[in-house]
């Protein structure tokens, strides 16, 4: 408020200590003063009170002044000035309702005053009133379209309140009109990226960098942007220039090894990694992001000798995030104890850690653990009720075992709300109705989830369950050979195709 204040006073400052000196020049001259006053004594009071207004501000006396000024206004209502005024002596005296009153009087008696807009622009964002702020704005650039100080401020408003369309419609206007402006590129960049204008977006920052070809943060969002486009030799090339200009900086080093990794150059990224952790021993970040794509790489024992090395490192971060790695590495590698206790550490160090509490339920499973599964599973939905795999996960779970399912329906049916069109959770809801003997309702999901996954050994099976139980037995021995071919090992199908051949 003291900021704006000193806006307003530069502004209005007829209540300053030069005051004294200029009140006799004002009444003479009339520069502001435009009364329609009926006779000597009425011009008196209105002077009277006029004047006593003028001293009482210059002696900080706001309250005093106030009321002078409403004295004086009951003669000349109609005078923009003294409304303005009395606006100024209001804000001193700390009223920011009423000066907003006199300010909008003033705009009523003088529409075109663009600068009482641009104070009531202001004292509007200082009450979090944007929206009247915003129209202040907009009403200035109806009178002066290219006004840069109400087109940067109105931009400014529209970027805070998320409104990026008319962001981006104000940031235009400011280009026309300030060519050249590295930083209005950027910006404008930005804002179209948020509304997903990658294209645009792009433009923007190529336009930026035509102006100022070393600008970093342009060159980092070109490369973020052409990832986005999935264009990532472009986006490769954009860092590796960053690189250039910073060549220790972590996180440009991190962004062009992930990109690397996306364009599905894994080599290249593995190597950009060691580079990293050796040249930044102490970015835990590193070495998780390279034990990563060591994982996805199912090259599981490179991974385990990585994190070892950071592993109960003296300060090291992300400490829950290493063991719940080195959790899943034995999981994969079918070290089933030592996977349970790396999962049980990592929720030791975070009890929120819901991934933890999800891969320490589906091991549980896998060991026929069934209520420590339950519990871990549970565990996972409440602390991330929106995560699908979890929720079908226990909802297979449940109708696997002929358990709650009626809850097992909820679940999977919570779990399809985010993907409607994952087969496996289309397959494991038809599943639970199959368990409760809705053979017609099980039959609708499970068909959709086998045209979604036709080479799911799993669902095929599932179908033939169903097929044979509604006595379509040809179409039931067609998917279980299907499903056989696919995976020889499901010694179950075999029994299942051989009792058909002998009926």
């Amino acid at each position: 408020m003291f900021f704006l204040l000193m806006i307003i006073f530069s502004l209005f400052s007829a209540g300053c200590a030069s005051q004294q000196g200029r009140i006799k020049e004002e009444i003479a001259q009339g520069n502001y003063i435009h009364s329609d006053l009926r006779g000597k004594d009425e011009e008196t009071a209105f002077y009277t009170a006029y004047l006593s207004a003028i001293f009482s501000e210059n002696e900080n006396n706001f309250s005093q002044a106030i009321e002078e000024y409403k004295k004086v206004l009951e003669y000349d209502f109609k005078n923009p000035y003294l409304h303005s005024r009395l606006a100024v002596c209001y804000l001193r005296n700390g009223d920011v309702v009423e000066a907003i009153k006199e300010f909008q009087l003033v705009l009523h008696f003088h529409p075109e005053d663009i600068q009482t807009r641009f104070l009531l622009a202001l004292l509007y964002t200082s009450l979090g009133k944007l929206d009247a702020a915003s129209q202040e704005y907009e009403e200035i650039l109806k009178l002066n379209p290219y006004d840069f100080l109400a087109l940067s401020s109105l931009a400014d408003l529209y970027v805070s309140q998320e409104k990026t369309w008319e962001a981006i419609r104000v940031y235009e206007k400011l280009i026309a009109e300030k060519k050249g402006s590295v930083l209005l590129h950027f910006n404008l960049g930005i804002l179209y990226a948020r509304v997903n204008q990658i294209d645009q977006a792009i433009l923007q920052m190529e336009k930026a960098l035509e102006l100022e070809p070393q600008y970093l943060q342009a060159i980092l969002s070109l490369g973020i942007l052409y990832e986005l486009k999935g264009e990532f030799r472009q986006a490769i090339e954009s860092y590796e220039k960053a690189l250039q200009l910073e060549p220790n900086n972590f996180k440009i080093h991190n962004l062009l090894a992930q990109s690397l990794f996306k364009n599905k150059k894994i080599e290249e990224a593995i190597e950009e990694y060691k580079k990293i952790i050796e040249k930044f021993p102490d970015e835990v970040d590193g070495y998780i992001e390279l034990a990563f794509i060591y994982l996805q790489e199912k090259r599981y024992p490179e991974a385990v000798t990585l994190l070892n090395t950071v592993v109960n490192r003296e300060k090291a971060s992300r400490q829950d995030e290493i063991y719940f790695l080195l959790g899943i590495a034995h999981n994969f590698k079918q070290e089933n104890e030592e996977a349970e206790k790396f999962y049980l550490k990592t929720i030791e160090l975070n009890p929120q850690h819901s991934r933890a509490h999800f891969y320490l339920g589906a091991l549980y499973e896998g060991m026929k653990k069934v209520e420590e599964a339950i519990r871990y599973l549970k565990k996972a939905i409440e602390l991330d009720p929106l995560n699908a795999e979890a929720l079908n996960y226990l909802g297979y779970m449940y109708a696997e075992e002929g358990i709650n399912l009626d809850e097992a329906i909820a679940l999977i049916e919570r779990a399809l709300k985010q993907e409607p069109e994952n087969g496996a959770y289309l397959d494991s809801l038809g599943w639970a109705y199959y368990k409760k003997g809705m053979l017609e309702e099980a039959l609708k999901y499970i068909e959709k989830a086998a045209s979604i996954l036709p080479t799911d050994p799993v669902i095929l099976d599932h179908l033939g369950d169903l097929y044979s139980e509604k006595g379509l037995l040809d179409k039931a021995y067609a998917v279980w050979e299907k499903s056989l071919e696919l995976d020889p090992q499901q010694e179950k199908i075999k029994e299942k195709l051989e009792k058909l051949k002998l009926r």
